[in-house]
């Protein structure tokens, strides 16, 4: 009987043994990186928290920065707001004194389409013409920045005339497809 409980108790000490050697094999950190949230749904309806803006460009004596002019809409949904601001973009002047916009002055917008995984702007060939280099970041940023106004970690393809913009301007800015704010920020300043 005295074998049969020392096997017994070392059939414990053994069965412990495994039990907490396999419970310390890792340590589980939660992942901060990893929600626990359901992704929220895409949607083309635009929330209230949401001010679609136009971007002018702001004098600041020995540089510009992009200001946003928010733009009341009575549009609904993103597509009919991005129309809505690319229109005011392309077609109006800034109100206020050190306000302007670095767009030529006949330039369009052929074409704009909100996508699952961005925003395509085709624009006429005029948005090519005309300035020099701190002129053509200036109205890359306006498109980029407007157009993002409502989604602005949203990723932009830029067109003209239908064809992707690759190079913008006689000195040669090369344009990254597609184009983010960060992007933007990153490899150009105003």
């Amino acid at each position: 009987m005295a074998f049969s409980d020392k096997r017994f108790g070392m059939l414990w000490a053994v069965a412990i043994a495994a039990m907490v050697l396999v419970g310390c094999d890792e340590e589980t950190i939660p992942n901060p990186n990893i929600s626990t949230e359901p992704p929220p749904e895409t949607s083309t309806v635009i929330s209230e928290s949401v001010e679609p803006s136009v971007y002018w460009l702001e004098d600041k004596g020995d540089r510009f920065e992009l200001v946003a002019v928010p733009m009341a809409t009575t549009k609904a949904n993103a597509d009919e707001n991005l129309e809505q601001l690319m229109i005011e973009l392309t077609e109006t002047t800034p109100a206020g004194g050190d306000r302007s916009s670095a767009l030529p002055e006949n330039t369009k917008v052929i074409s704009h389409k909100i996508q699952a995984d961005g925003i395509v702007i085709n624009l006429s060939e005029d948005f090519t013409f005309g300035g020099g280099s701190a002129s053509m970041i200036g109205r890359l940023g306006q498109v980029i920045y407007t157009a993002t106004s409502i989604e602005p970690e949203a990723a932009v393809w830029l067109q003209v005339e239908g064809e992707p913009l690759e190079v913008l301007g006689g000195e040669g800015l090369v344009i990254e497809q597609p184009m983010t704010r960060a992007i933007f920020e990153q490899e150009f300043e105003l």
